[in-house]
């Protein structure tokens, strides 16, 4: 698996840096052989509460071809990571799920 962080709009601090590769690899940790590429995109919004950052997350599946995508905003930037790793992790969870079950049900029809 391989994560890519793309930082727009201004550098990229080391200690974010780091805690995004950190959260990404732990949320995904169980699906390193089915995640072939994960892009983290940050930047910097303007939002209702001054400068908030967006992340942005995209997780490429193995085998069909499928695309993840998770947006999470927040003032903090740690706390935007944190919130787009959860939900990715949730998610990711949830679509191998439905594969497993689409599978059985095929398996079942065949006998």
């Amino acid at each position: 698996m391989t994560i890519e962080i793309v930082k727009l709009n201004s550098p990229l601090s080391p200690a974010v840096q780091e805690h995004v590769l950190a959260r990404s690899q732990a949320a995904l940790a169980r699906f390193t052989t089915r995640v072939g590429r994960v892009l983290v995109h940050l930047s910097d919004v303007t939002g209702t509460r001054g400068e908030d950052v967006a992340c942005h997350i995209e997780a490429f599946m193995g085998g069909r071809r499928s695309v993840v995508v998770i947006d999470a905003v927040d003032h903090d930037p740690f706390v935007a990571i944190d919130n787009a790793t959860t939900t990715l992790k949730q998610v990711v969870t949830r679509q191998i799920r439905r594969v497993r079950l689409a599978r059985r049900s095929i398996r079942r029809r065949l006998r």
